[in-house]
C-alpha cells in the first residue's frame, strides 16, 4: 500500500492505544487526507472510532480515508490498539490511486 502511494505520501505514523487510552473530539487543520488502517487490537469490542456522530466500523487491514477537518475521537477498551495512518497529498494522482486501490463510499 505504501509503496503504491510513496510519491504523494506525507507524514506517516502508527498511533498505539493501551486500555483506557482515547483521542478527545477534535477536527485536525491540514490539507491533506488521511488514510487510516487498524493494524491489531481494533475490533468491535476493543476499540471503537468515532466519526461526528458515527462509530466507523474497523476491519483489520481494511483501509479508510478521513476528511479529518470533521470531528472525530476514539476510546481504547481492552488494548494495545494500533493504527497506521498515513497522509496523503491533495493532487489528481491521489484521487487516482484512491479509486483505484480503495473501496470508496
Amino acid at each position: 500500500f505504501l509503496q503504491e502511494f510513496k510519491d504523494v505520501l506525507g507524514r506517516t505514523r502508527i498511533f498505539k492505544a493501551d486500555t483506557g487510552g482515547y483521542w478527545a473530539p477534535h477536527r485536525d487543520g491540514s490539507s491533506t487526507l488521511r488514510v487510516i488502517i487498524p493494524l491489531s487490537g481494533c475490533g468491535t469490542n476493543q476499540f471503537k472510532f468515532l466519526y461526528e456522530d458515527s462509530v466507523v466500523p474497523l476491519v483489520h487491514g481494511q483501509a479508510f480515508v478521513l476528511n479529518t477537518l470533521k470531528e472525530h475521537s476514539a476510546f481504547c477498551f481492552s488494548g494495545p490498539a494500533y493504527l497506521l495512518v498515513a497522509n496523503l497529498l491533495l493532487t489528481e494522482q491521489t484521487e487516482k490511486l484512491l479509486t483505484r486501490h480503495l473501496s470508496v463510499k
